[in-house]
């Protein structure tokens, strides 16, 4: 039932997010409830060539260097997969902050969660789902 409820509050917050600005709390609270929080290394990052919207659907490669904690009991050395879409604004944009298209080679924190229908990990902390909000959060 937590989980529920905690799976609904981020459904909502997603939902509300898409409307207006977040507060640093907001993203600072997904952050905290992430069922996944770890150090990676980006191994490869597909997007389409060409996109004829604002959007994109990005496919990562990752190897998990460091584990802060795991649901789904990940471990140094693993690899996943992560998938998400990443919106560019345009001019004059007012809302939540867009999901960065990671880089190659680069290491980040990763914020995620397993989801079951695409077998990949999704970020949990929508814009800040690859990078650290504060000190509190760092391993």
């Amino acid at each position: 039932m937590k989980r529920f409820l905690g799976i609904l509050s981020l459904l909502f917050i997603a939902v509300a997010s898409l409307f207006s600005e977040m507060s640093p709390d907001a993203y600072q609270w997904m952050q905290n409830n992430a069922t996944e929080m770890l150090i990676i290394e980006v191994k490869d990052v597909h997007t389409p060539l060409i996109s004829l919207s604002r959007s994109k659907s990005v496919k990562v490669r990752a190897e998990v260097m460091r584990v802060k904690y795991s649901e789904t009991s990940l471990a140094e050395g693993d690899e996943i997969t992560i998938t998400y879409s990443s919106y560019t604004p345009g001019p004059g944009w007012v809302g939540p902050r867009p999901m960065p298209i990671l880089s190659e080679g680069n290491q980040c924190p990763a914020f995620l969660t397993y989801d079951e229908q695409s077998a990949s990990y999704i970020p949990a902390a929508g814009g800040y789902s690859f990078e650290f909000l504060s000190l509190e959060g760092m391993f």
